[in-house]
């Protein structure tokens, strides 16, 4: 687990899911979604910042 430079949590859902391949796009696709701070942001809000 400490070849992924993100939270343990999620790199156990990783390793896991490797053990079941048809879940394996699922699990990095909900990984990269809950590793980043601002899913849903616009491009016109982080210019106004």
């Amino acid at each position: 687990m400490s070849a992924f430079p993100i939270n343990p949590r999620y790199s156990k859902m990783l390793v896991i899911a490797q053990e079941n391949k048809d879940i394996l796009p699922y699990v990095i696709a909900l990984v990269a979604t809950l590793s980043v701070n601002e899913v849903l942001t616009s491009g016109l809000v982080k210019i106004q910042k």
